[in-house]
């Protein structure tokens, strides 16, 4: 579709009605409305998530498990079991 385009045109002000040139209207990225000087209402900064700056750490590169973890899932109980095997008895059954 094409518009018409002028110096001249003339446009309303979508909050107070008031005429401007269209040209000088601006439409707000938070309402979507074209409004004029005086009724133009930016976005606050702080209604958009921080951008992370490039030095903070997001994850580690290469991780590796806690050594007490891991061998205290699987350490033997006594009853020649694993821990872990003793979870998946209690949920699936004896097998």
């Amino acid at each position: 579709m094409v518009f018409a385009v002028g110096a001249k045109a003339w446009g309303h002000c979508d909050r107070c009605g008031f005429r401007y040139l269209l040209k000088r209207l601006r439409r707000e990225q938070h309402t979507k409305v074209k409004v004029c000087p005086t009724c133009y209402d930016p976005v606050p900064d702080q209604s958009w998530p921080p951008h992370p700056s490039p030095r903070d750490a997001v994850a580690l590169q290469d991780p590796r498990p806690d050594r007490d973890a891991a061998t205290t899932l699987y350490d033997d109980d006594g009853d020649g079991n694993t821990l872990l095997k003793d979870v998946i008895d209690m949920t699936h059954g004896d097998t």
